[in-house]
């Protein structure tokens, strides 16, 4: 929190989105349709809490406690006078536009939060190593759980199974899908059963200590006539890690892995970003995508997943998630590519 506040400059920030509350104050809280806001002011900051939750959060936090009914907008006012107020992007209009008919002027956070949390702390690197080193494990039990005649449910649920065993939870719901399924890129898993020499899409991760992984594999049952789409997105994937290099904008990334995947004749089939940013969310806000301004930076952690997808016949995406280092970067994920099940 002190980095954040230092980080800040003096300027007023009111965060209500719950992965920053849990990130900046370690508390785990759903308040319904009640308002919850970590209002930060100059070098102070306090949590606005309805005294309806005052017993599920830690007394060392500094608090101001609103009950129904009072009027809660003005504490903040109060506090930060007639100063400019910056607000997460995940604050509802309900909330926003009370905060604007009480004449605070609000101004979009986005960047400036953003900024600071796709920055990891080395603290923060552990954590997510250790997270991406559970889902290598898991990866491995779920391709020794596959055969012939099980289904995408049954495997989903062994994911949830297999995670519980490590005392984690999954990030996002597994996307499992076989066979012409393998054609929607979030495919959710159904009752339908594996065949033989039809393709696996796994796309699964899961949270430690406030952290996401997140990994996506490809098998196939014995030999497949997806092969040759299958390395031309390994080499896609390949070719967007070479590019790596601080400096550079995330969108050369999703460029040089599109322009080979197009020069393959498979690019109307890879209809999605190359990436998005990763850590106290899946899907935190900046896209490794055609459009992106944003500039690789060290402590930056990111997925590359380039894919194909074909209706009706099936697909395939192979995703890892980097992080920049000081002079390249490192891979998290550590789990092979030897895609063929025997």
């Amino acid at each position: 929190m002190k980095k954040f506040i230092t980080y800040l400059k003096n300027k007023n920030i009111l965060i209500y989105d719950k992965f920053l509350l849990k990130y900046f104050l370690n508390i785990d809280i759903s308040v319904g349709e009640r308002f919850i806001g970590l209002l930060i002011h100059q070098n102070e900051y306090v949590l606005i809490l309805n005294r309806l939750f005052e017993t599920v959060v830690s007394k060392e936090l500094k608090i101001i406690y609103y009950e129904d009914g009072d009027n809660y907008i003005e504490i903040i006012k109060k506090i930060i006078k007639n100063e400019e107020l910056y607000i997460d992007d995940n604050l509802p209009s309900k909330f926003l536009f009370k905060l604007i008919n009480h004449d605070i002027n609000c101004l979009n956070g986005y960047s400036l939060i953003n900024d600071f949390i796709m920055i990891k702390s080395d603290d923060d690197i552990l954590k997510m190593k250790k997270s991406s080193e559970i889902n290598d494990k898991v990866m491995q039990e779920v391709k020794n759980f596959l055969k012939v005649g099980i289904s995408e449910i049954e495997v989903s649920n062994f994911i949830y199974q297999s995670f519980e065993k490590y005392g984690v939870k999954p990030s996002f719901e597994p996307i499992v899908a076989f066979g012409s399924n393998c054609a929607d890129p979030h495919c959710v898993p159904s009752e339908r059963k594996l065949k033989t020499k039809e393709s696996i899409i796994i796309d699964m991760g899961c949270i430690y200590q406030g952290f996401c992984s997140d990994m996506t594999r490809t098998f196939f049952i014995e030999e497949n006539n997806l092969k040759e789409i299958y390395n031309i997105v390994f080499e896609a994937l390949k070719l967007a890690k070479k590019k790596i290099k601080i400096g550079i904008k995330l969108s050369e990334l999703d460029k040089v892995a599109r322009d080979y995947i197009n020069l393959k004749g498979y690019g109307k089939y890879f209809n999605h970003r190359l990436g998005h940013g990763c850590g106290i969310m899946i899907h935190e806000p900046y896209e490794v995508s055609k459009d992106s301004d944003i500039t690789i930076k060290e402590g930056m952690i990111f997925s590359i997943e380039p894919g194909i997808y074909i209706e009706n016949i099936g697909g395939v995406r192979i995703e890892d998630l980097v992080l920049i280092t000081k002079d390249s970067y490192l891979s998290l994920n550590n789990f092979s590519y030897d895609e063929v099940i025997k």
